[in-house]
């Protein structure tokens, strides 16, 4: 091929590049023709400005300082918008967007709670794991007491208003206390299954393993409780029934800082079960905070018989 020839070909594919480009935009903004015509619409001629500061400020909290925020900030009001209507008439509290300041408190608050993860040794046997909540933050402070927990017979798991957390760390959690091919739960999307499989042994084998639990224990707490509930014959669960909730949400970084939360599959137990408004219920219902460690212990030594064998 000559130096002219070549020339020729860069050309020609730089223009077909160009032309199939020009045309995917075009489709685009076709197929969002009318969203983006009222948005122009609005941001830039709508007289009633004041009314239109109300709705940010209500919605999104934007208090508007120039003529271009309206442009800026228009998908934002339009998804806050539409997400409330999601949660209402889908009875849906878990789809919505975080402004920017409700995110980053989001994340303060899950350190905060994270760092009340402690595990306790109780007596020579038995330790005590309170998990606050499912974030990489308190799997790595329960991490690192595994090598200690190797050398008990018994764990008694804590899980009273762990409202849940990161599904990735209910499978993290779960890996230590299971074996290979073990499933740890199952994601319905809206047209297929995921299966969630273990690919190898856990380090943890005890004897007895109780779970406390409560009305505030949701999501990946339930799914971490099934999980170990239908894989292992040693599981006792202590406390009141679960709050009930077995569907997951993503999360997404959107303009401006701000992040939208959606609701996008439903979570089964390894046997294909929903926990979903129904909750899990407790082998033995106890209410006494102050003395449901001890109720654990007598359960775990015998004096009070374990109802799940």
């Amino acid at each position: 091929m000559n130096r002219q020839q070549l020339k020729t070909n860069i050309l020609m594919g730089t223009a077909i590049g160009l032309l199939i480009l020009v045309i995917a935009l075009s489709a685009i903004i076709w197929l969002n023709y009318d969203y983006l015509f009222f948005k122009y619409f609005i941001s830039k001629d709508y007289i009633f400005t004041d009314t239109l500061d109300k709705v940010f400020e209500d919605n999104i909290g934007i208090g508007i300082q120039k003529k271009s925020d309206y442009t800026k900030y228009f998908d934002n009001l339009a998804i806050e918008l539409i997400s409330n209507e999601i949660s209402e008439k889908g009875n849906d509290p878990y789809t919505y967007q975080y402004t920017p300041s409700q995110y980053e408190s989001y994340l303060e608050n899950r350190t905060d709670k994270a760092n009340m993860t402690y595990v306790e040794f109780l007596n020579e046997e038995t330790a005590l794991f309170r998990f606050t909540n499912f974030s990489d933050e308190s799997l790595n402070i329960f991490i690192s007491y595994v090598d200690q927990l190797k050398n008990y017979k018994n764990i008694i798991i804590d899980l009273r208003d762990n409202t849940g957390g990161d599904l990735d760390v209910s499978f993290s959690l779960s890996s230590y206390f299971l074996k290979d091919e073990d499933i740890v739960y199952i994601i319905q999307h809206r047209n297929r299954k995921e299966i969630a499989k273990l690919k190898e042994d856990g380090e943890l084998i005890f004897d007895n393993i109780l779970i406390m639990q409560n009305n505030y224990s949701a999501s990946a707490s339930e799914i971490f409780i099934n999980a170990l509930k239908e894989n292992l014959d040693n599981v006792t669960t202590v406390g009141t029934k679960t709050y009930g909730k077995g569907i997951g949400q993503t999360t997404f970084g959107i303009k401006n800082g701000y992040y939208v939360k959606a609701t996008t599959f439903l979570v089964l137990t390894p046997n294909e079960n929903t926990i979903h408004k129904t909750g899990i219920t407790p082998d033995h219902e106890y209410t006494d905070d102050a003395t449901i460690i001890g109720y654990c212990l007598s359960i775990i030594n015998g004096s009070i018989p374990s109802l799940t064998q």
